[in-house]
């Protein structure tokens, strides 16, 4: 039976911050495909999404930890010809290295056995199915929208996507097809075979192994975390992760720790270290490792994580970009970032065309007014003109923290 250490909320923060690439000092550029592959590897796994109000999201986490670089070179690593990475559903949809395909061989055969247990859309559209798998045979990796059907019409705005469109989701989401590269950021897709090394294709893999091999990635990439925050890396199931983690600490690979503050038992990778400080002056948004699991984020920065307006700026801080939910498209939005407070009423939704614009306006406006340094806003408060007005701590009302629940995440360390 291993011995439980202990350890302070102080460290556990630390430990986090330090495997998420924070401890040291900010790398010099120019940074190069080795740098950058070496960082996405440490974040682990680095999430994509459709959001683009100043960059695109799987973008910012790099410049968080390495400044500016060329996104060109993490293109190519991603999506080119050459590439070191491929895109699944680990976490939600990411880039995972190539190399890491057959851990997900048993996530696609259960995905498989569900949707054709369940979706009665896959049960009812077989034939076309059989006709993709045919056309992608035929001509190669394409775009969804480049392939000719009487089904490839869209149902709709944004998520409305055409038959053609789901069926290559669920023959990616089976692990017959893979993600070839993007075209204005649309998947191209293809069959395995014609896009990824027969090296990694039929690998046999058990279930339990795999995932005791995911959760043991897990502790590497966040240092130190519960059960629950171990799952949350790669979305795995709490009693699969329950079953790894005890098969790892029998072999030493995971040390139990008592966290000051935490009611969860708690896990330390036992190649983790804590800095002895934290120099690191970034920005974060919502879709970084570090603030993607609101209850970690809680345990690790506290309550004052989450609160609204404007306050005094400790030394050492990141900051992550607040969020409303638009009512008309129901979709969380993410407006703040850099030095943007809560406004004090809902702007216009990016959703629509001027609302977007006037997102790009304002975060443009506060960056040419801030201060040259990383994630230190100016204190004060914004004129009563701007539609994007700061709330001070005295107008941060519980309507205000109610109607938009995800309000601003200030993770201060």
């Amino acid at each position: 039976m291993n011995a439980t250490e202990t350890m302070s909320a102080a460290k556990a923060r630390r430990v986090l911050l330090g495997a998420q690439g924070f401890a040291g000092t900010t790398p010099v550029g120019p940074h190069g495909a080795r740098r950058i592959e070496s960082s996405i590897r440490r974040i682990a796994p680095l999430q994509i999404d459709s959001v683009n109000v100043f960059a695109r999201s799987h973008l910012m986490p790099l410049f968080s930890r390495l400044g500016p670089y060329d996104t060109a070179a993490l293109d190519a690593l991603a999506f080119g010809d050459r590439r070191r990475f491929t895109e699944y559903w680990a976490h939600e949809a990411a880039l995972i290295p190539i190399d890491d395909w057959p851990l997900w061989g048993w996530k696609m055969a259960a995905l498989r056995e569900r949707d054709a247990r369940r979706e009665v859309w896959v049960r009812d559209n077989s034939a076309m199915l059989d006709w993709l798998r045919a056309s992608l045979a035929a001509s190669g990796p394409t775009a969804a929208s480049a392939i000719e059907h009487e089904s490839s019409e869209r149902r709709g705005p944004w998520w409305g996507w055409s038959d053609v469109k789901r069926g290559l989701e669920h023959l990616f989401a089976w692990g017959e097809v893979a993600i070839a590269g993007r075209t204005r950021f649309g998947r191209r897709y293809g069959l395995v075979e014609h896009v990824l090394p027969t090296a990694v294709l039929g690998v046999p893999l058990a279930r339990a192994d795999a995932i005791r091999e995911l959760v043991a990635r897990s502790a590497v990439a966040i240092g130190v975390g519960t059960v629950a925050d171990l799952a949350d890396v790669y979305r795995l199931r709490t009693d699969d992760t329950k079953a790894a983690v005890r098969e790892l600490q029998d072999a030493g690979v995971l040390v139990p720790v008592a966290v000051e503050g935490w009611r969860q038992a708690a896990w330390r990778h036992r190649d983790a270290r804590a800095p002895r400080r934290i120099e690191a002056a970034s920005i974060l948004t919502p879709f970084d490792p570090v603030t993607w699991d609101r209850d970690r984020a809680l345990r690790h920065f506290g309550p004052s994580a989450f609160t609204t307006g404007l306050r005094s700026i400790p030394r050492h801080r990141i900051e992550s970009s607040a969020t409303t939910a638009c009512r008309s498209c129901l979709t969380k939005h993410w407006w703040g970032g850099w030095t943007l407070r809560p406004i004090a009423r809902p702007a216009p939704c990016w959703c629509s065309r001027r609302g977007a614009k006037q997102v790009r306006q304002e975060r443009l406006r506060i960056l040419s007014e801030s201060p040259p340094w990383f994630g230190m806003p100016r204190r004060g408060r914004a004129s009563s003109k701007s539609s994007f007005a700061t709330v001070a701590p005295s107008r941060a009302s519980s309507r205000w923290r109610s109607a938009f629940p995800w309000s601003a995440d200030e993770l201060s360390f």
